[in-house]
């Protein structure tokens, strides 16, 4: 029915030819709102009135799993963490084999020394033999020595071999610390996406209509699976210790406080370029280490080229703050720290952690991986970049 009428003209009774209906001005003051409503476009309110109630849950991402409404993200998370925790087994692996190679190489290194002395005992009391049946009885022990001496260096446990073992642990638990941080992520993002959708009146709305005649409610996540998966992942990063320790700067070093054995505490060069702790005859004698002639011998190019030779020893600890590691191996020189010779806090301390410098603050940043199967044996391996050099603390010859 068309209206062919003049608002202008309210007041006087129109007569419509077509359809023989009288149109009154009360008519017009009815069906105008009326029109008005029907030819208006739905607002949004009530277009997602419209919408069905799991239409609106699908949109803001939630999909049914039993009387829960969840989250893709509760599968992300959880993918995260199961391969957080994998290559937390893959560490604990990676450092028990670095650990069974290291005291391998450290218990031929021990036999060949004590096979070399004794080599030389013999030799020196084959001057004394009377008899050829004697000397060539000390030949033969001398030789039989000889060989096995040979085994040791070239059949057992190599440095090359202990080397690439600590590499590998130092790739694993960098990758290891990354995975538990990108899973903690994935949790945080799926935590506060669930608290927005908390607070929306959409969702709200929708389970409420949903509910409506329901015994069991539905309700939002998370699942009782995504709760013990963050339990999970509290378990791994409790594994992770991480702290920044302040460095000192001292013409153009960092200096910092180390520990050594539980009761010496000195200021030390930290020096990534350097393989071996290093320390002067004068802090090792604080330290009451003996050096014998028995003990390893290592030749090494100190900063101004020259050739050096230091004693290997074993420190029970070294310690920076709270982190600490044990049978560290270290050189000492005969010569003091009033000779120029400097204290190097080098990588025999430095592999068992992953550290990262900030020159801008001095700032080093250690993270330890908790041993897993031995407890009293830190980890071995370090990641991060570090200069490569020929200095003091290089490799043993």
């Amino acid at each position: 029915m068309t209206l062919t009428c003049s608002l202008a003209r309210l007041g006087t009774p129109l007569w419509n030819p077509r359809t023989s209906i009288r149109v009154t001005p009360m008519m017009i003051r009815v069906l105008l709102p009326i029109a008005v409503l029907v030819l208006t476009p739905l607002s949004e309110p009530a277009k997602a009135q419209e919408r069905s109630a799991d239409e609106v849950l699908k949109e803001k991402g939630l999909r049914r799993s039993g009387s829960l409404f969840v989250l893709q993200a509760e599968a992300e998370a959880s993918k995260a963490i199961h391969s957080a925790q994998s290559l937390r087994r893959e560490v604990s692996a990676t450092m028990m084999r670095g650990q069974l190679a290291a005291k391998g190489a450290e218990t031929n290194k021990r036999m060949i020394v004590l096979l070399t002395q004794q080599r030389l005992q013999l030799r020196q009391r084959m001057a004394a033999a009377t008899t050829v049946e004697q000397h060539n009885q000390m030949v033969g022990v001398m030789n039989e020595m000889g060989d096995r001496i040979n085994l040791l260096q070239h059949g057992g446990v190599d440095a090359k071999a202990v080397q690439d073992l600590e590499s590998a642990a130092s790739k694993a638990r960098g990758a290891y610390m990354q995975a538990v941080l990108d899973a903690r992520n994935l949790v945080k993002t799926a935590e506060s996406r669930y608290a927005e959708l908390a607070e929306d009146a959409e969702v709200q709305a929708a389970l409420a209509t949903l509910n409506a005649d329901r015994k069991e409610k539905l309700t939002l996540g998370p699942t009782r699976s995504h709760k013990a998966d963050v339990k999970a992942l509290d378990a791994l990063e409790a594994t992770i210790q991480s702290q920044a320790v302040t460095l000192r700067e001292d013409r153009g070093t960092y200096r910092v406080d180390v520990t050594f054995n539980d009761k010496l505490t000195k200021s030390m060069i930290f020096d990534t370029g350097a393989s071996l702790v290093c320390l002067p005859s004068d802090y090792a004698s604080e330290l009451g280490l003996k050096l014998g002639d028995d003990l390893p011998t290592a030749r090494m190019q100190v900063a101004d080229g020259r050739i050096k030779e230091g004693k290997l020893v074993k420190l029970a600890s070294v310690r920076i703050g709270p982190f600490s590691a044990e049978d560290v191996e270290c050189v000492v020189f005969p010569e003091s720290s009033q000779d120029g010779v400097p204290p190097l806090l080098g990588g025999s301390f430095l592999k068992h952690f992953t550290y990262k410098l900030d020159p801008a603050t001095g700032a080093l940043t250690l993270s330890q991986i908790k041993a897993a199967t031995t407890p009293t044996t830190s980890p071995k391996g370090r990641s991060g970049t570090s200069r490569k050099s020929n200095r003091a603390g290089g490799a043993i010859r």
